[in-house]
C-alpha cells in the first residue's frame, strides 16, 4: 500500500534556495512558516543520460510551472518531477517520502494545497512524534497516517462542490497582475458576486480582492529580491499603472518601501 522512503524537517536562518533535485518517490512537503516559490517539471518520461534530461537539469528555473507557497501549504511532488525552492524568509518545513502500491489506485500529480483546517498539519506533526519517538511498529504507523493524509485528499479533490472555485482561483494565479473584473469571475463561476466571496474565501481563507493583493505582493516581493529589474518595471509586472500606487500598496503591507527593502535583500545577502 503505502510505503514510507524518509523524512527531513528543517528550519532554514535565512534566505535559501535549495537547487533542482528529484526523487523516485512521491515527496510531500509541509511549509509551517516562511514563503517562497518552487518550480517543477515532470522528467518521468525522460532518459536521465541525455541531452534532453541535462538541459532541463541545467536551465531549469523557477518560471517553469511555479507555485508559490506560505505557512499552511504544502505541496506533493509526483515521482521524478524536478523542482526547486526558493525561500524569501527564514521558515520552517517538513519532508515526507513516500511510494504508493499501483494495487491502491492512488494516484497524485504534482499539485500545492492550502491546509485551511490544519487536518494535514496534524497528521505531519504525528508522523514526526512517530519518527522522533521510534516506538513499537514505528514505521507501519507512519505508512497509516499517511495512508489517511492522502485519502483526506482524496476527497477532497473529488468534491465536485470546489470545482467552479478552484477554476477561479486558478484563473487569478495566472492573470493577477492584470485588472480582473471579479463580477465576471463570478459569473463564469456560476455565482452572484457577493455568494462568490463567501465561497472563495471558504475555500482559500481569504476574499478574491484580497488574495489578487496578497499574489501581487509575492510577486513584487520575488522580483524584488531575485531580479534587478527597476522598480517602476515591477510595478507595472505587478498590475499598477502608477509608481506611487505600489509604493503605498507596498508600505501598506510590509512597512518599508520597495526599494528599502531591495537594500535589506541585498545587505542580508552581502552578509551570508
Amino acid at each position: 500500500m503505502i510505503n514510507f522512503k524518509y523524512i527531513y524537517i528543517n528550519n532554514y536562518k535565512t534566505i535559501v534556495k535549495v537547487p533542482p533535485h528529484l526523487h523516485n518517490c512521491y515527496e510531500l512537503v509541509y511549509f509551517h512558516s516562511g514563503s517562497g516559490e518552487s518550480g517543477y517539471v515532470n522528467l518521468e518520461s525522460f532518459n536521465y543520460q541525455s541531452e534532453n534530461y541535462i538541459k532541463y537539469y541545467n536551465n531549469f528555473n523557477i518560471s517553469n510551472l511555479e507555485f508559490k507557497f506560505s505557512p499552511g501549504t504544502f505541496i506533493i511532488y509526483s515521482p521524478y518531477a524536478l523542482h526547486n525552492e526558493i525561500h524569501f524568509d527564514p521558515s520552517k518545513i517538513t519532508a515526507i517520502g513516500f511510494t504508493i502500491d499501483k494495487n491502491l489506485e492512488y494516484e497524485f500529480n504534482t499539485k500545492r494545497y492550502n491546509d485551511f483546517d490544519s487536518l494535514i498539519h496534524k497528521y505531519i506533526m504525528d508522523i514526526e512524534t512517530e519518527y522522533l519517538n521510534r516506538n513499537f511498529n514505528y514505521i507501519k504507523m507512519i505508512e497509516v497516517l499517511i495512508f489517511q493524509l492522502l485519502t483526506h485528499l482524496k476527497r477532497l479533490d473529488n468534491n465536485p462542490q470546489s470545482t467552479s472555485i478552484q477554476f477561479a482561483k486558478a484563473y487569478i494565479d495566472q492573470y493577477f497582475m492584470t485588472d480582473i473584473k471579479l463580477y465576471k469571475l463570478a459569473k463564469q463561476s456560476g455565482y452572484c458576486t457577493d455568494y462568490f466571496r463567501i465561497r472563495f474565501k471558504e475555500e482559500y481563507g481569504c476574499a478574491p480582492k484580497a488574495y489578487i493583493l496578497k499574489k501581487r505582493l509575492e510577486y513584487a516581493k520575488h522580483q524584488i529580491a531575485t531580479s534587478d529589474l527597476s522598480l517602476n518595471i515591477i510595478a507595472t509586472n505587478c498590475g499598477f499603472t502608477e509608481y506611487n500606487q505600489f509604493v503605498a500598496f507596498f508600505k501598506k503591507f510590509e512597512n518599508i518601501s520597495p526599494s528599502a527593502y531591495r537594500k535589506m535583500i541585498k545587505n542580508n545577502t552581502n552578509a551570508n
